[in-house]
């Protein structure tokens, strides 16, 4: 997926335990397609104002989950997607 721009942080610069507002700003500062971040060890996949928003949760199960989650990101066939899995 030539051209594509992802961002990626661990997200606790970001506030994202109580939000993805101020990445999701950071992303659109990026001119992110796909931001990737942690932190907060619970999986999300969600696209907001174009950018796909993705957290893998936590392959080791962690708190608050206490159950193991990965994603798998695509970035074939020129759009970015994201499936999520448990171990």
């Amino acid at each position: 997926m030539a051209g594509r721009r992802i961002f990626m942080t661990h997200g606790h610069s970001y506030g994202t335990k109580y939000g993805v507002e101020l990445l999701l700003e950071q992303g659109r500062k990026e001119r992110a397609d796909v931001v990737l971040f942690g932190h907060t060890h619970r999986r999300l996949i969600e696209r907001q104002d174009g950018i796909l928003l993705v957290n893998p949760g936590s392959i080791g199960g962690r708190f608050p989950a206490r159950t193991a989650t990965y994603v798998v990101l695509d970035l074939s066939d020129g759009v970015a997607t994201a499936e999520g899995y448990e171990l």
